[in-house]
């Protein structure tokens, strides 16, 4: 070798770049150290092996068509993974020629290699995020834009803004106000977007609401956000549009039920997982008589009255803890002393796991339809005792007659006879003959369905009328009376005989009832709203045992012995009901009230049977008996 050849060959071992040497063939014949290094195989490793060997099978088929430009005489620079013997890959930049003999035909060609593995395992690593970033926000919910400012103009907008809002997106990069002609014309609308232009004009992040009208997707609630940012001297807002119309939906429900659970007549309680009171709507502060904060924290045995057993509460929170719906009724004393009976149902609450989260107290008022189921028995039995009663008075009546013709001829034999002994026995079953009498008229009063002598008259004309003629009666000569009077009671329609009778049955009652020296109040108001007068009958008596309450009202029942037929108060009552009336009762010891209500119109249409009796009382208070007639 000349000299120069040798400092040239020299310079190629020395030089940074790899330089590889290929025949014709594709063949090794040369290469220096720092390919060698790069490829991590020794020279005479590499001298006369195939190109090919140092690819993967992936970058086989490149690398053989990189190799034929070069058999047609093309130059070029290109981008290539080669494979180290670790495996590996090596990426290069390459300068590749054609090398051609002295008679001009091919003989091989030389490259110049650049190790690059490290910048393009770089740029892969950013391509991959890239990718990733891409697929990500295709894959959210939130549609993500740029904004410039100085023009209005979009740069970007995410694909998931046709999923979101069923827009073009083509349209909105277009105009970035395409959009607004699809906004709710509402004033929530003109707020958001008077907050977005003032936020704009000071370079400040904003964040509202929107309702879209799509025509492909119907009404979507989004909430745009977006935050200002400098870039080239000029202002970007990058910002998202979130799809929130299913949780606008969810809060309207959730409100929607917020407001049914408030206005329910119902009496609601939510109980946590530790038996206690969490919430408690205006229902059964209603039906307590107490502000709903009086219920929280306390437990079910403490809400449900004292008069219910704890044992069964117990029993209550254990069904609900297995799961179970319990149902029942219980009776409730309210905060004004008032009783109620209210059919309960407790049930339990599961969490997204299926665990028993809550319990949940629904409890109704039925003390009306209660009233109303009593009612009915009461009516059904009255009615079926009077059709008895109307057999037996017209057999007494009939017995009757023959034993007053015979006792007629015995008082002239009597007298005849001058049996004085015998006549006094004689008047003795002579009276008790004329009980029996009044007996069977009292029994056909009260079975027979008379027409009513109707005539307008007023009730506290009535009233002084009885007083006036009680006021001597010895009857009532050991109790005091208090009336109160209402003058704006306007005249009504009415039989004043049988109303007379009623009134008079009522004060008879209240006085047998009464010790010496005690007050029977009567008093009568006007309820106008309801177009009817009240008149009330009270007595400071030892009241009416709970267990006697529903049978007061039976034919024949009496606390008064031989002293009482037990027709008052069914006579009474069924007067009441003919003029298209109630009689209602409230009893404790100490106080017993009795209610007639009537109505002003002259509309007067009882139901069948004998009308409606509501009964009401201390029920767990009452232990004394009282005196009824």
């Amino acid at each position: 070798m000349s000299g120069f050849e040798i400092s040239y060959r020299e310079m190629i071992e020395l030089a940074q770049e790899g330089v590889w040497v290929l025949d014709a063939n594709g063949l090794t014949v040369f290469v220096n150290q720092a390919l060698c290094d790069m490829l991590g195989f020794a020279q005479d490793e590499m001298m006369g092996a195939s190109v090919f060997s140092f690819m993967s099978e992936e970058w086989l088929p490149e690398g053989m068509r990189k190799l034929e430009r070069r058999r047609s005489g093309i130059i070029e620079h290109f981008d290539f993974q080669f494979q180290r013997k670790n495996g590996s890959p090596l990426w290069a930049i390459v300068s590749a020629k054609p090398m051609y003999d002295e008679q001009g035909r091919y003989w091989g060609a030389v490259g110049m290699l650049n190790d690059i593995t490290e910048r393009k395992l770089a740029e892969d690593a950013v391509q991959q995020t890239t990718n990733e970033l891409k697929h990500l926000f295709q894959m959210i919910p939130a549609c993500i834009y740029k904004y410039r400012l100085e023009d209005e103009k979009l740069i970007y907008l995410s694909d998931s803004w046709e999923q979101l809002t069923g827009l073009p997106r083509e349209a909105m990069l277009a105009d970035s106000r395409y959009y607004m002609q699809f906004l709710d014309e509402g004033e929530e609308t003109r707020r958001n977007n008077a907050l977005i232009y003032e936020a704009m004009s000071r370079l400040e992040p904003y964040g509202v609401t929107q309702i879209l009208h799509s025509p492909l997707r119907g009404t979507r609630h989004t909430y745009v956000s977006a935050r200002p940012a400098r870039e080239d001297g000029k202002v970007y807002y990058y910002g998202t549009v979130i799809d929130i119309t299913q949780q606008r939906l969810a809060e309207e429900e959730r409100r929607l039920l917020s407001m049914a659970l408030e206005q329910s007549a119902e009496g609601i309680v939510v109980f946590n997982a530790d038996g206690s009171a969490k919430y408690a709507n205006r229902g059964w502060e209603t039906l307590s008589g107490q502000e709903r904060e009086a219920a929280l924290g306390r437990k079910l045995t403490e809400l449900i009255g004292s008069g219910n057993p704890a044992a069964c509460s117990d029993a209550i929170w254990q069904a609900v803890l297995q799961g179970d719906i319990w149902r029942g009724n219980f009776v409730m004393e309210r905060a004004s002393g008032e009783q109620v009976e209210l059919h309960t149902t407790m049930s339990p609450v599961h969490d997204a796991a299926g665990r028993i989260s809550h319990g949940v107290l629904v409890q109704s008022d039925i003390t009306h339809e209660l009233n109303l189921e009593r009612q009915l028995r009461q009516s059904e039995r009255l009615g079926s005792i009077g059709q008895t009663i109307t057999g037996v008075a017209h057999n007494l009546k009939n017995i009757l007659i023959a034993l007053r013709g015979s006792t007629a001829m015995l008082d002239k034999e009597i007298e005849l006879a001058s049996l004085h002994d015998g006549g006094t026995i004689w008047n003795v079953f002579k009276r008790n003959l004329e009980r029996l009498a009044a007996l069977a008229e009292t029994m056909l009063d009260y079975s027979r369905m008379e027409s009513l002598q109707l005539a307008s008259h007023n009730l506290n004309d009535l009233v002084r009328e009885i007083m006036e003629q009680t006021s001597h009666h010895p009857r009532f000569s050991h109790i005091k009376f208090a009336v109160r009077l209402d003058d704006k009671i306007p005249p009504l329609l009415c039989d004043k005989e049988k109303i007379y009778g009623a009134i008079l049955n009522l004060l008879i009652n209240a006085a047998d009832a009464s010790k010496p020296g005690r007050m029977v109040e009567i008093s009568t108001h006007l309820n106008a709203e309801q177009e009817t007068c009240i008149l009330d009958v009270a007595d400071s008596g030892s009241g009416i045992p709970a267990e006697n309450l529903s049978k007061i009202f039976d034919p024949f029942f009496t606390t008064k012995g031989t002293d009482g037929m037990g027709m008052g108060l069914p006579l009474t009552h069924k007067v009441i009901h003919e003029h298209g009336g109630s009689i209602t009762v409230e009893s404790k010891p100490g106080r017993t009230i009795f209610s007639i209500t009537l109505p002003l119109s002259q509309s007067m249409q009882p139901a069948p049977g004998h009308g409606e009796v509501e009964i009401s009382g201390k029920k767990q208070q009452t232990t004394s008996s009282g005196v009824i007639g």
